[in-house]
């Protein structure tokens, strides 16, 4: 595990002024880093997890999805600008098959407010980045890793505000505040506010035709309906410190967005000019803690009202020069005209038990119930909406693990065993007939693990994990989602051998910090879910019978004189199609070919430098650098290798320069991205935005 060491840039210089220093404010500064009982946990466990300290991050332009991009093993790929339909990948495995939590509450089917992309960094103590094995506390089925969102303390008052201005119109604020008394009582407010018009030009995007309509090239556009617009406030409070409970707290958050879409996410040959979507997300939880001597308890209720409306009412056909013609008034921009609205009810309780016989062994348990009603009415037409009559999918996790460390605490063992049942109905239409079918779902299975840990010497560390994962599916992939998302009752449970050898090693003196990491990791899939555009612009989610993934990622990061950092790592993986026959029984011709659509070989670079003025004001300068190899499209082995679509190798880079003044209240920062205005091609191979600029003032006590 890696414990990010970048916030030695601002604690080891107060160090070195001790003198002057006031050491109230040291101490406040102390009490925002990660330095939980539950990351020393994380340091001695078999885990392999990063833990990322955004204290590093707190006065940069970065939103969560872009400094999870710079981390060993994790790429992220958008389908366009601020807003924009993303994929996140971890050690080969991406979208839901990775499960998300805030606090180690789970955000599934949270909406499409509340993505990663719209969290701003100032709302954010630290990021928990697990591989492979997911800890028995998160009771999740995720095939092969998990991140875990961490929020301050609620033993510290604190207020922390930003606001973002930058290219194509670009607007991004937060604002978070807590009152706290450190003993009794604690009330906090989190809100962010993000918006962007996203018009960046498209290379070759418009097509240039003669007076007969023949093509005579392709000419540059310019986005014109692609405005994003997302807020969030969210309001907890709570008792502290009581004899009946180390935290009693409730927590309301209301989140919505709009998104005008300029084109499906998976190509630009077709272009809207209306289209568009609306998310309202209200959640209302309750959280309890308890310790009573050597027995931990939590539990977690969550119950929420997710909207979301898919607006496909304007009856044209836009081209790229946004132009447009009429079209028959029974259609829409995407299909056929629609006013759909689905409405999802979540309720979900988590509970996790921990009980310590000794300092050398511990016993847990825990149980996971997640439950999405959903339903919807189409206000134009009702006659082809399978969301009509309500759809229910529930899903239970429950986990026993056990751990035990060496009396000399050179070894530590983490056993466990999950079951894991999903029970549900999902309606669908027959491709041929177009009949309308209800499937009912019922599906169970039992994943069990191992995780080691052992300290070879006092600076270094091996650690060993296996897992055998299970992954239930998701109600947007097996219940479908929109106009874009079809259902597909049939769509199996993923199963996977995962296989984790990592190598750390630290190194500390006068002059330099480091660690350094290699990382292996194989997992062998069963029922590899991914997701094919079969009909124009929608599509539906598949399995894929066998996927083989491995791949190995190198690491490290140093800090010079508490002055000069350096951060780099690696990674090159395989995902290779190993099916004899396809879901449907047919000879699988892609069998030895690497999934499409998927990087293998990828890297970052990011180096800084920062000075300290008498007044103790600090001066920082950082630059960073992102590459992607080159990869198929599609499937590799079909079509002629001069003709293959491929998306090309990506170098960017970014450059961003800060000024902190008054101990870090004030907090002024500049970045420049795509710093030489590369053209870039990402996910589906969409242009993404090219040279940006970005202004930020940043207010903190």
């Amino acid at each position: 595990m890696r414990l990010r060491i970048f916030m030695l840039l601002s604690t080891l210089p107060v160090i070195a002024y001790a003198e002057e220093v006031d050491l109230e404010n040291v101490e406040i500064n102390a009490s925002q880093t990660h330095s939980s009982s539950n990351a020393d946990y994380l340091d001695d466990s078999g885990l392999n997890v990063d833990v990322i300290d955004t204290s590093e991050y707190l006065n940069s332009a970065k939103d969560i999805n872009q400094i999870l991009n710079s981390t060993p093993g994790i790429i992220i790929r958008n389908s366009g600008g601020l807003g924009a339909d993303f994929k996140l990948a971890l050690n080969g495995l991406s979208n839901n098959q990775i499960r998300y939590f805030i606090d180690g509450v789970p955000m599934e089917n949270f909406g499409s407010a509340l993505s990663l992309d719209n969290f701003l960094v100032n709302q954010i103590e630290s990021v928990e980045v697990y591989k492979g094995v997911v800890p028995t506390y998160l009771s999740a089925d995720a095939l092969g890793g998990a991140i875990n969102i961490i929020t301050p303390a609620v033993d510290q008052s604190y207020m922390d505000a930003s606001y973002t201005y930058g290219s194509f119109n670009t607007h991004r604020a937060s604002f978070n505040a807590q009152v706290s008394d450190g003993f009794k009582y604690y009330s906090r407010i989190s809100t962010f506010f993000n918006h962007s018009d996203n018009d960046y030009e498209m290379k070759e995007a418009q097509k240039v035709t003669d007076e007969f309509g023949n093509l005579n090239g392709t000419t540059s556009a310019t986005r014109f309906h692609d405005e994003y617009t997302s807020r969030m406030v969210s309001i907890q409070s709570g008792i502290i410190n009581q004899s009946w409970g180390d935290e009693l707290s409730f927590k309301y958050t209301s989140a919505g967005n709009r998104n005008n879409i300029q084109h499906p996410y998976q190509s630009t040959n077709s272009v809207f000019g209306k289209f568009h979507t609306r998310n309202k997300t209200d959640l209302l939880s309750l959280h309890h803690k308890l310790t009573l001597g050597k027995l931990s308890l939590k539990t977690n209720i969550l119950s929420g009202d997710i909207r979301e409306i898919f607006n496909d009412t304007a009856s044209r056909r836009y081209d790229w020069d946004g132009s447009f013609e009429d079209q028959d008034p029974s259609l829409g921009e995407f299909g056929s005209k629609s006013l759909l609205e689905i409405k999802d009810e979540l309720n979900r309780q988590d509970i996790y038990a921990a009980y310590q016989f000794n300092s050398q062994h511990t016993i847990n348990l825990s149980y996971s119930n997640n439950q999405t009603r959903r339903k919807g009415n189409d206000e134009i037409d009702n006659s082809q909406n399978i969301y009509l009559k309500p759809k229910t999918l529930r899903k239970n996790v429950f986990s026993i693990g056990y751990d035990h460390s060496s009396g000399s605490g050179l070894i530590n063992t983490g056993i466990f065993v999950k079951r894991y049942s999903m029970t549900g109905n999902a309606d669908s239409y027959l491709p041929i007939t177009g009949e309308e079918v209800s499937t009912d779902i019922d599906e169970s299975d039992i994943g069990y693990g191992v995780v080691n840990k052992i300290q070879t010497t006092e600076a270094s560390a091996l650690r060993l994990s296996y897992e055998r994962a299970y992954r239930l599916p998701d109600a947007n992939e097996i219940i479908g989602f929109g106009r874009i998302n079809r259902p597909n009752p049939s769509l199996k449970p993923e199963r996977s051998h995962n296989l984790n050898l990592g190598f750390e090693h630290k190194y500390q003196s006068d002059v330099l910090n480091s660690i350094s990491e290699i990382n292996a990791f194989y997992r062998d899939a069963e029922n590899f879910t991914r997701f094919k555009t079969d009909q124009g612009s929608s599509g539906i989610y598949e399995n894929i019978v066998d996927v083989r993934i491995s791949g190995v990622e190198l690491s490290g990061s140093a800090v010079f004189y508490d002055r000069y950092s350096l951060q780099a790592n690696v990674t090159y993986q395989d995902m290779i199609n190993q099916s004899e026959y396809d879901q449907d029984g047919n000879k699988d011709l892609n069998k030895g070919s690497r999934i499409p659509n998927e990087p293998y070989l990828f890297a970052n670079l990011r180096t800084g430098l920062t000075h300290y003025t008498k007044e103790y004001d600090e001066i920082s300068a950082f630059w960073s650098a992102n590459y992607v190899h080159e990869y198929y499209l599609l499937w590799e082995n079909l079509g002629y290798q001069s003709s293959k679509a491929v998306i090309d190798t990506q170098l960017t880079h970014d450059l961003e320069l800060r000024y902190a003044m008054d101990n870090g209240s004030y907090n002024l920062s500049a970045t420049v991205s795509n710093l030489f205005d590369e053209t870039v091609y990402d996910n589906y191979g969409i242009q993404k935005p090219g040279r940006a600029y970005y202004l930020k003032f940043r207010y903190s006590y």
